[in-house]
């Protein structure tokens, strides 16, 4: 049997608990912590996986958390083997948002 190769990436701390043991009986199982903007280093660090779990940038500006998760997201979509990707986020980003601004 081949061993899926995932890849996680600035995964919070409780969930990397969860998903790291879980994951690691029947995958292999890497994790990185820090920015994967950089197409070359996610070349480097990255290039067996297969499946790709990301978390969210803890950037407080929004438009700099944007920009890097896109390039983060566009680096290993171009640099590894990965057919699937999982976006990790968080409703918390919705808060500075106004109440009323469903209705």
């Amino acid at each position: 049997m081949t061993r899926t190769h995932l890849l996680l990436i600035e995964v919070p701390e409780i969930l990397h608990l969860l998903l790291r043991p879980a994951l690691g009986v029947r995958h292999e199982v890497r994790t990185h912590h820090g920015a994967m903007s950089w197409a070359k280093r996610c070349a480097r660090r990255s290039p067996r996986a297969t499946f790709s779990f990301t978390g969210s940038p803890e950037d407080p500006d929004p438009l700099t958390r944007l920009d890097q998760t896109g390039r983060e997201t566009w680096n290993l979509l171009t640099t590894t083997q990965a057919g699937r990707y999982v976006q990790l986020s968080s409703p918390r980003t919705f808060c500075s948002y106004d109440p009323e601004l469903d209705r």
